[in-house]
């Protein structure tokens, strides 16, 4: 099951998540992954995983293999990057503070990562403190596509208080992101989890080089 889930959580997204969403969160990614784009040869890694993960769930039977995304600099542009930065972040932080649908909270939190607009902290930050695990889950898929860093202590916070269905995904997405926002969790996990859990937490740790 993880395997399977891992291509989801290296693009930030949840498992089944529309082909628009895979489209803007590889564009997104590339644009800041890209070691053209990042200056960063340490980013290079990063970004083979991103590419592995698109062409894993973008190819479909009878369709030409040989169709890969576009992997210069400037991915990203395009109509779906249009559409990243003409998003209204304080409309969907609306409906993040007013809906009572945990499901359209979790989508609104899903499309400010989406959105490509570091400024969505400002309401990622209070969604990682939602009373339903959709939408934390959704927050913590979000923060690594943005690559936030200041979420750190957040993310450390929540896997602290967070079931062990929550502590799963933040695992899974660590690993499949390699986004060092995760390393204080980790830490958690690897200080407070089970005997396995500390064990996958170790591996993830490693693997960011932290």
């Amino acid at each position: 099951m993880k395997a399977e889930g891992e291509p989801w959580a290296t693009l930030g997204l949840e498992p089944g998540a529309p082909s628009a969403d895979i489209r803007s969160a590889y564009r997104q990614l590339a644009k800041r992954l890209h070691p053209d784009a990042s200056k960063d040869p340490r980013t290079a890694s990063r970004f083979d995983r991103v590419v592995k993960a698109y062409k894993t769930l973008t190819v479909r039977p009878g369709l030409p293999s040989g169709r890969a995304p576009r992997t210069e600099a400037g991915a990203g542009a395009g109509e779906d990057g249009k559409a990243g930065r003409s998003t209204d972040i304080f409309a969907l932080g609306s409906v993040l503070a007013t809906s009572k649908d945990p499901g359209e909270r979790a989508r609104a939190v899903t499309m400010l990562g989406l959105s490509g607009r570091r400024s969505a902290w400002l309401f990622l930050r209070k969604a990682l403190f939602d009373r339903d695990e959709r939408v934390q889950a959704a927050a913590v898929r979000s923060v690594a596509v943005l690559g936030l860093r200041q979420a750190g202590p957040e993310l450390a916070s929540l896997y602290a208080r967070a079931p062990a269905s929550l502590r799963a995904q933040i695992r899974l997405v660590a690993k499949g992101t390699a986004e060092p926002v995760f390393a204080e969790a980790l830490r958690v996990a690897r200080s407070e989890g089970d005997g396995v859990e500390r064990l996958e937490a170790a591996a993830i740790l490693a693997s960011l080089g932290v």
